[in-house]
């Protein structure tokens, strides 16, 4: 593998997300693996973070497919395209195309991409959860089962190995911080829902103690957001985007996370009690039924039945020991799914039978 070279190919409207961090992820450990790794992408502060790896970037504009497909070109050749989906799946098979090689697309949410139209020029489809993997089973006629694989977004080993904050520690200053890590669009509406219902459940319920609301993200729904939290009544921090590094111990400190996807997988490692909830819906606190729903669906990115569950929430932040159990039911069950050094094998591996 230490010969190959790698295209992955990148579009994305908002400024950062789950698909951002799951791009520098790929990319550092293609890096680690001796890969030569060129992105095409748009010139965004996920250009500059590839470069400060190590990878060559194509700054591409996607509204000029032929001036894309010429600027990638000329940085070739390659041994193997990697292409997330729309406009950077498109100018993927153009260029697995043209230089006789294999590619494989990542689905990272509920859509199918037209893959009915594609599905048969690529070589493997990767799904970042088991309920996007079987939509495209369903939905799409003809793709084999074998040709269709589940690697989820990743978490640093080290998230799995720092201390369990206690419950009494958590709550030592007499407040209930949770914190909401998420892109703050028009598609995240669910999750005003369920911290409003929580922040209510925890005032009604525990009136001793006083909720502050930290948000970590932005968007182009970062207005509503703060009218809807500030309605709540709580102190409410809007801290912007922070990298995957900061976040950590944001969520750690926090007595609950709201949080979709590949945060809510990071809060539970770190081990903060979650309700996931993304741009499909509320998956619940995590524990239970409701974590393996929220692993079934990559927490809130596929419809699952879940009820709202704010004085779930109390319970626990009312009971140090069954808090405690929380915590370590959410990093045990992600600790054999979702370590960074697991999905990173997983992923060369399919890379290498791809090659074969």
């Amino acid at each position: 593998m230490t010969a190959k070279s790698i295209l992955v190919t990148v579009f994305a409207k908002a400024a950062w997300g789950g698909l951002h961090e799951n791009v520098l992820d790929e990319s550092l450990s293609l890096l680690r693996a001796g890969f030569r790794v060129t992105v095409a992408c748009s010139e965004s502060r996920l250009a500059k973070r590839l470069r400060l790896i190590g990878c060559r970037v194509v700054a591409v504009n996607w509204d000029n497919p032929d001036e894309s497909f010429a600027s990638v070109m000329k940085l070739g050749p390659y041994s193997i395209v990697h292409s997330h989906p729309f406009l950077s799946r498109e100018l993927g098979i153009r260029v697995a195309k043209a230089s006789g090689i294999p590619i494989f697309v990542t689905m990272h949410g509920n859509y199918l991409d037209h893959a009915n139209s594609w599905a048969g020029q690529v070589d493997h489809i990767v799904c970042v959860s088991e309920a996007h993997r079987d939509q495209l089973l369903t939905k799409v006629p003809g793709l084999s089962p074998w040709n269709v694989s589940v690697i989820s977004n990743g978490i640093s080993d080290d998230k799995f190995q720092s201390r369990l904050v206690p419950l009494q520690e958590k709550l030592q200053a007499g407040e209930v911080e949770i914190v909401v890590a998420s892109r703050l669009d028009g598609d995240k509406g669910p999750i005003i829902e369920a911290v409003l219902d929580i922040v209510n459940e925890v005032g009604t319920n525990l009136p001793a103690l006083q909720t502050k609301i930290t948000v970590v993200g932005e968007g182009a729904a970062s207005g509503k957001f703060r009218d809807q939290f500030a309605s709540s009544g709580a102190d409410v921090d809007f801290l912007g985007w922070r990298v995957s590094e900061r976040i950590g111990p944001l969520l750690r400190r926090a007595a609950l996370s709201i949080a979709p996807g590949r945060a809510a997988a990071q809060s539970l490692a770190v081990g903060t009690p979650t309700v996931a909830v993304g741009s499909q819906g509320l998956a619940g606190l995590q524990t239970g039924v409701n974590l393996q729903k929220g692993w079934w669906s990559n927490f809130g990115g596929y419809p699952v039945p879940a009820e709202p569950n704010g004085d779930e929430v109390t319970r626990i932040l009312a009971d140090p020991d069954r808090y405690a159990k929380t915590q370590v039911e959410g990093r045990e069950f992600l600790r054999s799914r979702a370590r960074q050094s697991l999905v990173d094998r997983k992923l060369l591996s399919t890379i290498s039978a791809i090659l074969e």
